[in-house]
């Protein structure tokens, strides 16, 4: 089995907000092996951990936003350990490349500000539930099936929070979280 990356991008605003996505995505995974990440905040503060990897990812990509001048950022990168050493430079490679994959069109782009929700929904209108999440700019972030009834995560952008998406759920929570995609 190979290891999994899969990597999250917020704004932040203070280390605070940093500490609560950090501490969201390990009660997410927690099956993961190790959650790198680095920020750095509007005001210039700025921090990195490797969670105990042997490599210097975090602090590499630290450095290249400080020199593409993208504060206001902080990015996660969860890893579930698939059994296999990957070696010390094959490791680092892909942290890096995780987030900066992601961040590939910052430059010729713009950042969407999505809020996080979590509901339950019937399985009969997941099908319509999606389009519709994808039909007002949002993205569908997990499925948990649970017969009848699928637990979905999912963004949609701030400024086109749909009421009609909202009909569907009796349980709809704001997950109070922020996440940035770049377009």
């Amino acid at each position: 089995m190979k290891s999994r990356f899969l990597t999250y991008i917020y704004k932040v605003e203070t280390e605070e907000e940093v500490k609560e996505h950090l501490k969201a995505l390990r009660q997410e995974n927690p099956g993961a092996r190790h959650i790198v990440y680095t920020y750095i905040l509007p005001d210039l503060k700025m921090g990195a951990s490797e969670d105990k990897e042997p490599v210097n990812s975090a602090h590499r990509i630290l450095n290249t936003l400080k020199m593409k001048d993208m504060g206001g950022l902080a990015c996660f990168v969860v890893r579930y350990y698939g059994g296999v050493q990957l070696g010390a430079s094959n490791l680092d490679r892909t942290y890096v490349s995780c987030v900066f994959d992601l961040l590939a069109d910052e430059h010729f782009g713009e950042r969407v500000v999505f809020q996080e929700y979590v509901g339950t929904i019937s399985n009969n209108c997941m099908k319509a539930f999606e389009k519709e999440v994808i039909s007002a700019g949002g993205k569908v972030l997990n499925k948990e099936y649970l017969g009848p009834s699928v637990k979905i995560r999912f963004g949609l952008q701030k400024s086109r929070n749909s009421k009609l998406i909202r009909s569907y759920f009796s349980d709809l929570k704001d997950a109070a979280k922020t996440f940035v995609i770049i377009v």
